[in-house]
């Protein structure tokens, strides 16, 4: 995770990138709508959901398709889904930031398939509180072929990555179960960290899951706070989880070069 230093051609790339982005997270849009459904996200083409007439190019131009038809269905007026625009940005925007922080190299290719995967789950979980099967596998695949170029972890680290990260979580589900008589990790959660883990290696895989967790006790404090009477809501963990990923792909080495120079009297 190495950064670059900066370079004059990168603001060359940014537009490029944050329209490839865009465009992106419109397919990211298709496979969160979808997946859960058990559809395919190549056919049929796009589609209003209320009137089931087929979307044209005006009706598809990320973000700006959104504005100009003021949030509504060009032939049934029936609202679309706010999400879709969000998305849309998102995407655009972690690409950006993940060229300003590996430069034009594998690495931005690895981790701009790890980010999208990771909005596909995150709101996957947000809107139907389940992370498919499909979504973790599409993040497992290019996982795997980027290790065997040897342009992601070393295999060892990418295989105690995926350990440690389901394998964690998995204890801790078992634990939960059996001493709090209640469902702590869901098989999504757990198959979501294995899969991250493979990016990550395990010591980052570590650090994504304390993120993560912070992140988690945060949210159920806020909860708790807001509504007493709501102790017992589920929270769903798979996008605590991403934020925790994400959150290492961009600061990982800072946070562990901080912690090895200041409490293990490392460095200079």
């Amino acid at each position: 995770m190495t950064p670059v230093v900066y370079s004059r051609w990168i603001p060359g790339f940014i537009l490029p990138l944050f329209m490839l982005g865009l465009t992106v997270g419109s397919f990211l849009n298709v496979c969160i709508d979808r997946i859960p459904r058990n559809r395919s996200v190549v056919t049929p083409r796009s589609h209003c959901e209320s009137c089931g007439r087929s979307l044209g190019l005006p009706d598809l131009i990320p973000v700006f398709s959104f504005l100009i038809l003021k949030g509504r269905c060009r032939y049934c007026q029936s609202p679309l889904n706010p999400r879709m625009p969000f998305v849309e940005l998102i995407t655009g925007s972690l690409y950006v930031a993940l060229l300003f922080r590996f430069g034009a190299q594998w690495r931005l290719l690895l981790y701009g398939i790890l980010a999208s995967v990771l909005i596909v789950v995150s709101i996957t979980d947000l809107e139907w509180m389940v992370i498919p099967d499909p979504a973790v596998v599409l993040g497992v695949c290019p996982a795997m072929i980027f290790i065997f170029l040897g342009q992601g972890p070393n295999v060892f680290d990418a295989l105690t990555g995926a350990l440690t990260g389901g394998g964690f979580l998995l204890i801790m589900g078992f634990f939960s179960k059996w001493i709090l008589k209640k469902e702590g990790m869901g098989g999504g959660d757990i198959k979501l960290m294995a899969m991250s883990g493979l990016y990550l290696g395990w010591r980052y895989t570590l650090l994504a899951l304390v993120f993560a967790s912070a992140l988690g006790g945060a949210a159920a404090l806020a909860l708790v706070l807001k509504d007493r009477k709501n102790l017992q809501a589920e929270i769903p963990f798979g996008p605590l989880l991403s934020i925790g990923v994400l959150c290492v792909v961009f600061f990982g080495n800072s946070v562990v070069d901080f912690y090895t120079r200041h409490f293990l009297g490392m460095g200079s």
